[in-house]
Order: structure tokens, then C-alpha cells, then sequence
């Protein structure tokens, strides 16, 4: 974090295959002056990396998301046995944005969420604007109910 130049809180961009954003977080105290850094599986699927790799890691430049496309991938397995049911309506968009509020996120990303004891896995499919953007009181969730095709 010194060498970039952050603080715990403030987004960087970790890149192996792809890119993927996230907020820095203080390093444990036996990894201070280590040349590494920790990272949790989401955010290694999301840089389509392995542990023991190496990914190049920058500050990242935000933007406040205007409009965040997003789509369920998967559920929990206990939440259909509990006979739990969701309705993707305003509802459930206000659910996913208080859930991610503050995040940042780029195209491609998965994140997860959890309601009422359920994981529910999401697929980011797009932002307004491109890049790493911010999800803020006023970015428009959109659930997509069905696979889109984004351009």
C-alpha cells in the first residue's frame, strides 16, 4: 500500500488473465515488507488467477457507476430446499444496490450476496461507464431475469 500510494479503503485493481477491483485492506502484521498480498477466491476467479501467482496490482482509477447490469448465477442449495423464493423486482434491486453500495466492480466480476442465509452469486454483465466504477446512492441496478446478450 505505500508503494502505491493507498490507504486501507481505497480501490485498486489487481490484474492476472483479466482485471478485477476491489478495496485495499492493511496486510497482516507477518506480511508487512513481504512482496505479496492476500487475496479471497471471488477476487481470484475474478482476476482468473490461482494462488501462488502473480498479478500485477495498481491504484485504481473510479468512476461512479450510472447503470450496474447484473444477473443471478446461482443460489445457495439450502435456500431452495428452504422453499426460499425471490421476485427480481424493484424490491430485490434495492436489496442487491444496498449490498453493494460502496463496492467497485468492472465488467465480468462475480460478487456475492447474502439474504436471509442464502449465497446468491451474481455475474456483473455491465456498467455504465465502462471500467472500474463505484456503486453509489444513485447508480440504477438492473436485474436481468434472463441471459443478455450485452454489446
Amino acid at each position: 500500500m505505500k508503494n502505491l500510494g493507498t490507504s486501507p479503503g481505497d480501490p485498486i485493481e489487481i490484474t492476472g488473465k483479466r482485471t478485477t477491483a476491489l478495496l485495499a485492506w492493511k496486510a497482516y502484521p507477518e506480511d508487512q515488507d513481504e512482496k505479496i498480498i492476500r487475496i479471497d477466491d471471488i477476487t481470484c476467479n475474478n482476476a482468473g488467477v490461482g494462488y501462488g501467482e502473480f498479478v500485477e496490482v495498481r491504484k485504481a482509477e473510479v468512476k461512479d457507476a450510472e447503470v450496474i447490469r447484473i444477473q443471478v448465477t446461482s443460489m445457495d442449495f439450502k435456500a431452495f430446499t428452504a422453499g426460499l423464493k425471490i421476485n427480481l423486482d424493484e424490491e430485490f434491486a434495492k436489496f442487491v444496490k444496498d449490498g453493494l453500495l460502496q463496492r467497485v466492480l468492472r465488467q465480468g466480476d462475480s460478487v456475492t450476496l447474502v439474504m436471509l442465509g442464502a449465497a446468491l452469486k451474481f455475474t456483473v454483465l455491465q456498467t455504465e461507464p465502462t471500467g472500474t466504477v463505484r456503486v453509489t446512492n444513485s447508480t440504477n441496478i438492473q436485474v436481468l431475469t434472463k441471459p443478455q446478450q450485452i454489446r
